[in-house]
């Protein structure tokens, strides 16, 4: 990590990835799909959510937007293609 690009692979989105997110300028998240989404790719901008989820394993890219920002000056600009 602290490349000028890095990446990494989770299996979900979980709390502990903010640190690592909020320390990027911009940050993509990629989900692989199989089913009846039309699109090859599609790109979305991605909106900070302030939702609670009683379990945690549960997490948008929006919710670690929103974390990030709660817990550093400021957050990356992120994308998401689901």
């Amino acid at each position: 990590m602290g490349h000028e690009f890095d990446s990494i692979m989770v299996h979900q989105l979980v709390p502990e990835v903010v640190p690592v997110v909020a320390h990027y300028q911009c940050v993509v998240f990629v989900d692989a799909h199989v089913g009846s989404i039309p699109d090859d790719v599609r790109v979305i901008r991605v909106q900070e959510e302030y939702r609670f989820h009683a379990v945690t394993h549960h997490m948008t890219p929006g919710m670690i937007l929103s974390m990030a920002r709660e817990t550093t000056d400021g957050a990356p600009r992120v994308t998401w293609s689901p």
